[in-house]
């Protein structure tokens, strides 16, 4: 009887370990199952979401390089450009800059070079959000206005800063020597005629990306350049 006994519990207790076992291994499979379906939809979902990211970036790239060009295209146009230099402030490059600046918020800064290597910049401070520290503004200064002025025998870099309503809030910051003529984007105006842009690369002033397009000024050695933040 004691046998009989001990081979009925022996027998529940593989019965019952087979269907621990059998319940374990199912359990597992469908632990499995689970992660392999649930990592391939969240594989799937992540795909679906750079696609969609990469579509509005470079639909917003696409927006913004066509904004650029017309830009630049009408900076080249204005015949006012082809003053000199030496208006400085009163120059009716400042307010054309900074109206279209207002127009196309990733313009980070828009220039005039000239033949006698002199330059008129209007730097917008709020372009991106790298150019106020870089160039040691205060949240009171919307502009940085960059002019090649001649002091005694020296020519040097300006740099005024203004506010929204392009008045000069400080004193004028004394840069250094600058030779537009040096620089590429002036060489490649003049030598192309006509519109064209750079690869995507790094701001000296703000050590961030962007890209720049020039044109000539229509009618002289004047090269017209506009300088897009990518941040």
């Amino acid at each position: 009887m004691e046998n009989k006994k001990n081979r009925r519990i022996s027998i529940q207790t593989a019965v019952m370990a087979s269907v621990l076992l059998v319940c374990g291994s199912m359990g597992l499979v469908a632990t499995g199952l689970q992660f392999y379906f649930g990592k391939q939809m969240a594989q799937n979902t992540a795909n679906k979401l750079y696609e969609t990211v990469a579509k509005n970036a470079q639909r917003d790239i696409s927006l913004l390089d066509k904004r650029a060009e017309t830009v630049t295209t009408l900076m080249a146009d204005y015949e006012e450009h082809l003053l000199p230099a030496d208006y400085g402030l009163n120059h009716p490059a400042l307010n054309a800059f900074a109206d279209a600046m207002k127009r196309v918020d990733k313009v980070y800064s828009i220039y005039l070079g000239y033949p006698n290597g002199d330059l008129l910049q209007l730097i917008n401070l709020e372009s991106s959000g790298e150019v106020r520290k870089a160039l040691a503004a205060t949240d009171a200064h919307r502009w940085v206005f960059a002019v090649h002025q001649t002091f005694g025998n020296e020519k040097k870099l300006v740099h005024y800063f203004l506010d929204e309503d392009l008045q000069v809030l400080d004193e004028p910051v004394v840069i250094g020597d600058f030779d537009s003529r040096s620089r590429p984007w002036y060489q490649k105006a003049l030598q192309s005629g006509s519109l064209s842009n750079t690869k995507p690369y790094i701001f000296k002033s703000t050590n961030a990306p962007g890209i720049t397009y020039t044109s000539r000024v229509r009618g002289a050695d004047v090269a017209v350049g506009v300088d897009v933040s990518l941040s």
